[in-house]
């Protein structure tokens, strides 16, 4: 179901349950978005991520549509709250559905707390997502995103973004760059936040 990946059953059933939840995304790009941070993933980690790191990666940002933004004040508290809840709730799914399709107690507990970030810059698989979320970012959102601020207020936010990666994930992103793997505008705009 996804190219480069082959766990046994019920790897196949969770994936398209999952899915089958993207694909109800209102604003469409769910399963692309997905497709890519795996992708990330899989790089990330040599071919070889464990599978609870898949798990979470599958379920990053599953079915965010249901706590909409405007549900909460347009303030940076009111988005940190917003933030807090989606993890919350993207880790209770993830939980569930590996749980629903069979996965072991274990299994589905690990992605969760993946998830819900409770691993660290001392945790490779907490790392890695970090790093997968980073540069799902930049090859898919940062043009959209940039479209709607100055470059002042996006080269702070990448700034951030950079400071949450790990040393692969930078690496990573620079050779992305380079090979222009990235859009143009994101490629601009990251030079400019590093330089």
């Amino acid at each position: 179901m996804i190219d480069g990946l082959s766990f046994p059953p019920p790897f196949d059933a969770f994936c398209q349950r999952v899915f089958e939840l993207h694909r109800r995304d209102p604003a469409g790009g769910a399963e692309r978005y997905h497709r890519v941070l795996v992708g990330y993933l899989l790089r990330l980690s040599a071919g070889e991520p464990e599978l609870p790191l898949v798990l979470a990666g599958l379920c990053q940002h599953l079915e965010r549509w249901s706590l909409a933004r405007d549900a909460y004040p347009k303030t940076t508290a009111g988005y940190r709250k917003w933030r807090a809840e989606l993890l919350r709730f993207h880790a209770r799914r993830a939980h569930e559905i590996a749980l629903e399709v069979g996965y072991p107690a274990p299994i589905a507990e690990r992605a969760e707390a993946i998830l819900l970030h409770k691993a660290n810059k001392r945790d490779a698989e907490g790392m890695a997502i970090e790093d997968a979320v980073c540069l799902t970012f930049l090859a898919l959102e940062l043009e959209n995103f940039a479209s709607t601020r100055s470059d002042e207020e996006v080269i702070v936010i990448l700034q951030k973004t950079w400071g949450k990666m790990s040393d692969a994930g930078r690496a990573m992103a620079l050779n992305e760059e380079a090979a222009r793997a990235f859009p143009a505008a994101s490629c601009r705009l990251l030079r400019a936040a590093l330089s």
